[in-house]
């Protein structure tokens, strides 16, 4: 079976950089039970340049989040540890998604940051398919532009996996009184493209 990496609900509407720290731990979390190393090794698992101005944001950011309860950190001679909280761990709100996937929009997010495209793909994957729900509504929950939502939803439904299995989107709408069609939104479900 694919390995399945686990992301809490609670965490789509944070900051983006304390979305980006909790996908980073999560996803090293899975290999080696979360991250051991210095400040700038942080940088280079982040993808951002090791400065001055970053290397502090990053650690208001930790402290932050384990201020919160997101994640456990200890700091030995300048070497942290950051693990996720236990309270994370045992959270009852987890959207399950393959790795395959994270990985995909790491490499390639098309016109948007991979982390907005995977806060979008996560709440998404929450949305019940059968209800439709608009690009509004996405960055409200999200904390996206509807714009950068748009953006998202294009980049994660243009990718497939190794299996084929890409995400579809439907617009539905009704027509009103006055005989006009209204956009109530969009329902997505997985469905295997065999071309």
């Amino acid at each position: 079976m694919e390995k399945e990496l686990d992301f809490l609900i609670e965490w789509i509407p944070l900051d983006k950089k304390h979305f980006r720290i909790l996908t980073l731990v999560t996803v090293l979390a899975d290999n080696n039970r979360g991250f051991r190393g210095t400040i700038k090794e942080f940088c280079d698992e982040l993808g951002i340049k090791n400065s001055a101005v970053n290397t502090k944001s990053i650690k208001e950011s930790i402290k932050h989040l384990a201020d919160n309860d997101y994640l456990t950190i200890t700091i030995d001679e300048n070497i942290y540890n950051i693990s996720l909280a236990a309270a994370a761990e045992k959270s009852k709100k987890i959207i399950k998604i393959k790795k395959a996937w994270y990985k995909m929009l790491r490499e390639d997010a098309g016109a948007t940051t991979w982390e907005n495209a995977l806060k979008v793909l996560l709440r998404i994957m929450e949305q019940p398919q059968d209800i439709p729900i608009t690009n509004e509504m996405l960055g409200e929950e999200t904390g996206l532009s509807k714009t950068t939502v748009e953006r998202c939803v294009k980049a994660i439904c243009n990718k497939k996996d190794s299996d084929n299995l890409r995400l579809y989107k439907e617009t539905v709408t009704i027509k009103n009184e006055e005989g006009q069609f209204v956009c109530l939104g969009q329902k997505y479900n997985w469905g295997y493209d065999w071309n």
